[in-house]
Order: C-alpha cells, then structure tokens, then sequence
C-alpha cells in the first residue's frame, strides 16, 4: 500500500508542477503578443433574450440590421490599412463580406418578392440560431 500511496503523490506532484510550468509559459506569451484589433474589442448591443422572444420576425431582422450597422460603423469602418485585406470578414471589399452581402440581399429580397414568409411570427426558437455572428 506504501508504494501506492508514494507513486499516487509522484503523480500528483508531476500533475501539478506540468500544469504550473504550461500556465507560467502562456503568461508570459500573452505579454509579447500583438494588441487586439477592433473586432476583438468592440462588443455591439444585443437586445436580451427576453425581448427576442417577446417579438416577431420582422423586430428580429430590424434588430439584426441595427447590429450590423453597429458593427460596420464601429469596426468596419475604423478599420487601419493594414488589416484592409481580402480575408479580413470585417472588411467590405474583402471576399467573405461580398459573398455575405449577396446571400443577404437575395435571401431577403426573395422572401419578400415570393410572399414567402417564416411559419412562426417568433424569431428563431434555438439559441444558437440567435447567436452573436456579427458578419459571418
């Protein structure tokens, strides 16, 4: 049983300094890393869940139009030079923005061109079908 006990503490000791050593090494990482950029920072108002679930459709699409907006003006355009690029999501002339705009404005203009409307008058009923994806 005595040597249980010793190869249990072995373990645990050799647990506990591997732990301290990785957080110790990833502290001191974080010190040397670049600064945040805008779309790390910047954290756009939501309405709550209770009022999401309190409105309809078209409050959903209203408050998700004010979201972007929120995020075009406050990020998009502030964004420095150097992270103008075309795999920057939160540049408007990058690739993934342009593709995003065209879905957007067909599968709007389709639902109302087409009559075609959500069976429920709720917004979407799972949190993550409401999750925070801003321009993604």
């Amino acid at each position: 049983m005595s040597k249980l006990k010793t190869s249990a503490k072995i373990v645990l000791i050799s647990t506990v300094v591997a732990a301290a050593t990785f957080f110790a090494v990833r502290a001191f990482d974080i010190r040397h890393m670049p600064p945040l950029q805008l779309w790390h920072t910047h954290v756009p108002h939501e309405p709550g869940i209770k009022t999401m679930d309190a409105g309809n459709w078209a409050g959903y699409l209203k408050a998700e139009e004010v979201i972007f907006n929120e995020v075009r003006t406050q990020v998009s355009d502030k964004l420095p030079a150097e992270a103008r690029t075309p795999l920057n999501r939160y540049y408007a002339g990058s690739l993934i923005s342009i593709v995003i705009t065209q879905v957007a404005s067909f599968t709007r203009g389709a639902t109302t061109r087409t009559g075609i409307v959500p069976t429920s008058s709720n917004p979407p009923a799972s949190r993550s079908a409401r999750s925070s994806c801003y321009m993604a």
